[in-house]
């Protein structure tokens, strides 16, 4: 997925970095190494705690997370290095990795 926010103060981009390689040396700044997981959805808007539940999970293990939503679904971005215990977290929760 390729996610894009516009607020007054920045411009951030978030996607594939193999398909970018040579475009990441114009930017500002870039962070890459980063790995996503998708949250299966659609789930309905009524449905409370599935980041909360993910995010608890990962912080219990020290993973840092960025979180992306969609309509339809929602999206966590770990670094590569932590990948491993991520799914071992997420797993440890009863999620299907």
């Amino acid at each position: 997925p390729v996610f894009v926010a516009v607020t007054s103060e920045e411009t951030s981009l978030i996607f594939p970095t193999p398909a970018t390689n040579a475009s990441l040396s114009s930017a500002k700044e870039s962070d890459p190494g980063w790995r996503c997981l998708k949250v299966v959805g659609p789930m309905p808007f009524d449905l409370v705690g599935i980041m909360a539940g993910i995010a608890t999970a990962l912080k219990n293990r020290g993973v840092s997370l960025l979180a992306q939503s969609t309509y339809d679904t929602d999206y966590v971005l770990v670094k590569e290095e932590k990948l491993g215990e991520a799914v071992e977290a997420l797993r440890g929760e009863g999620a299907k990795v």
